[in-house]
């Protein structure tokens, strides 16, 4: 995932283009659960992306290229053009589907929609750790999977822990008691006091908060 263009914004409306529904709505839910993204409009047509663009204030806007693409360039430019101050991230296919053969392709692709205006790209199958890191470079929080913070003085409970794990799998208060074998009350205590400690009032604040302080390794999965 590249992040060498990104500029720092609120992360309060996105835009994902992509002709597989089933994955705009997967990838809609995690963005919600895991960095608290409510507003996500969904396109199937990259014309009708390119509408509303000019019309609407998106933050971000994910759009799905691939070797079916007739003109990635014009395709990137045609949003940039319409939404100039938008950042537009690629969507590529999913790592298991991409052969040594046609990395160069992918390569040339990836210049080609970079010199149109594209930010950077994302896999299908981007990881929970890098939908983290790339909310926290799009909002101006300067952190990546790749570099080690440093550590705090802050000290978390085995229980805390496993909220922030929770966090980051993007599962709801339910899902993480159920896990645990504790009630969602007894989560939403600990949540509580997790984000008491870090100085924060949501799951995705906490989740960078605790990464900020050395409390969290997003280099794993």
């Amino acid at each position: 995932m590249s992040h060498t263009k990104i500029k720092s914004v609120e992360i309060k409306t996105i835009a994902i283009c992509h002709s597989n529904e089933k994955f705009i709505d997967h990838l809609r839910g995690r963005l919600a659960k895991l960095i608290g993204v409510e507003r996500v409009l969904k396109f199937a047509d990259v014309d009708d992306l390119i509408k509303v663009a000019s019309q609407t204030q998106f933050d971000l806007v994910l759009v799905e290229v691939n070797e079916q693409t007739k003109d990635p360039s014009s395709l990137i430019s045609d949003i940039v053009l319409a939404a100039p101050e938008v950042t537009v991230l690629v969507i590529l296919e999913a790592r298991s589907t991409i052969s040594l053969v046609a990395e160069d392709e992918i390569e040339n692709l990836l210049t080609q929609t970079a010199h149109a205006g594209a930010a950077g790209y994302i896999r299908q199958d981007i990881r929970n750790n890098e939908l983290l890191a790339l909310y926290a470079a799009i909002s101006g929080i300067g952190i990546h999977p790749s570099r080690k913070p440093v550590k705090s003085q802050i000290s978390l409970s085995p229980r805390e822990q496993d909220m922030l794990r929770g966090f980051c799998e993007g599962k709801t208060k339910a899902q993480i008691g159920a896990d645990l074998y504790i009630s969602e009350d007894t989560v939403k205590t600990h949540c509580k006091r997790l984000f008491l400690k870090l100085g924060v009032h949501n799951r995705s604040a906490a989740v960078l908060a605790a990464y900020r302080n050395g409390l969290l390794d997003m280099s794993v999965p």
